[in-house]
């Protein structure tokens, strides 16, 4: 950097960041499904769908986000009659888009709160790493 002043407005750096998260009452979900389930898909599929379709964060979703998951069922159910490794990954991709995981919740920035009405307010900060004896 050239001497003299740094430049006032420029990026602030080493800060933590705060991720903002939609939360959802833990409990499964049983409003309106746009779609339904195939019937030609297998049963491991269709027990799939049902744990899918209950999460607690399907209240927020979309008639093309229904759509998403009913096709991403149609990549479980080729997993599951082949058994073909060609389908994990783009299965693994979809189940994180759609949150199936903590992780993948996470990642898309929704919780599961307690409905008990002990909301969690608080907002997902990161840790600074620092190193130690230097």
């Amino acid at each position: 950097m050239p001497p003299g002043r740094r430049p006032a407005g420029g990026p602030i750096r080493h800060q933590n960041p705060t991720y903002k998260f939609t939360d959802y009452p833990n409990v499964p979900y049983d409003g309106p499904r746009p779609v339904d389930p195939d019937p030609t898909w297998p049963i491991e599929t269709q027990q799939w769908w049902g744990f899918v379709s209950t999460m607690p964060h399907c209240a927020g979703w979309s008639p093309t986000d229904w759509m998403w998951a009913k096709d991403t069922g149609h990549v479980h159910a080729r997993w599951t009659e082949t058994r073909s490794e060609k389908w994990l990954p783009e299965l693994r991709q979809r189940e994180v888009k759609m949150g199936t995981t903590i992780d993948a919740r996470f990642q898309i920035r929704v919780r599961w709160i307690d409905p008990d009405g002990a909301t969690n307010t608080a907002d997902a900060t990161v840790t600074p790493i620092r190193k130690i004896g230097g």
